[in-house]
């Protein structure tokens, strides 16, 4: 089995043999590979050596003022611009729960609630906020997008017919078992090299400025976060709290 040196190395191979121009700048140096998602074709780097794109590296030369007309880098040059568009990066997993007014139990609002970072049993729930499943929650699982949501999806409704069948209204989550999905995250993490390099990664909520760092994602697979939905149906849904909070509640 290739070693990760060896992947590294064959990997920055491939840029510089598509790319030998702009290949330093566009080679992973400041986080390990995968750190960051790759680009994985569609012609990404070779876009770089086509005649009328011009790589600058900011990195080392930092825009230091913006013009009616044009950029302008702390040496001096000054590029002319139509348009500029800044990719800044975004506030990923927690971000639009985060920009919406979501209030819990004893008025805790789910920014106090996450204030450490973002935390979710299962990537679904959040322990103090009853009735409410997010999908694609933080500690959800790093896998294909829809897939994941596709099986998220059927747990929500597993679990809402459960909460029908017990004759209940009510499903919150006991803390102690979003704390042990999120150590068992952070373990999964730690066995990985992606918690190291200098740059800020949106993985573990570092690209925002005054964002707590906190693993964002399940990273032992869609599979494996498959069988574990599976699980806590087949178990009857440990570490949920069920229960009926008025009178008349609905039954399957």
């Amino acid at each position: 089995m290739a070693s990760y040196r060896d992947l590294l190395k064959a990997a920055k191979a491939d840029i510089r043999e598509i790319d030998p121009e702009t290949a330093e700048a566009l080679c992973p140096t400041n986080h390990p590979l995968f750190g960051k998602r790759p680009p994985v074709g569609h012609f990404y780097y070779e876009t770089f050596n086509e005649p009328h794109v011009s790589l600058v590296d900011v990195r080392n030369n930092p825009i230091s003022e913006i013009t009616a007309t044009s950029l302008r880098t702390e040496d001096g040059t000054e590029y002319e611009a139509d348009v500029i568009i800044f990719a800044l990066g975004f506030d990923a997993v927690t971000g639009a729960l985060l920009d919406i007014d979501v209030t819990g139990r004893d008025g805790v609002t789910i920014q106090e609630r996450w204030k450490d970072g973002g935390e979710a049993y299962l990537g679904i729930f959040v322990d103090g906020f009853p009735n409410l499943m997010s999908i694609f929650g933080p500690q959800t699982a790093f896998a294909n997008n829809p897939a994941v949501i596709e099986r998220q999806s059927a747990f929500i409704g597993a679990t809402i017919g459960e909460v029908q069948r017990r004759g209940a209204d009510v499903v919150d989550v006991e803390t102690e078992a979003v704390k042990d999905w999120v150590a068992a995250c952070q373990m999964q993490l730690d066995a990985t090299v992606l918690n190291t390099g200098k740059d800020r990664s949106w993985f573990l909520a570092t690209n925002v400025e005054g964002k707590p760092p906190t693993v964002l994602f399940y990273f032992a697979g869609g599979n494996a976060y498959t069988q574990e939905l599976a699980d806590r149906v087949k178990g009857g849904f440990p570490g949920l709290v069920i229960e009926q909070v008025r009178e008349g509640a609905l039954t399957a």
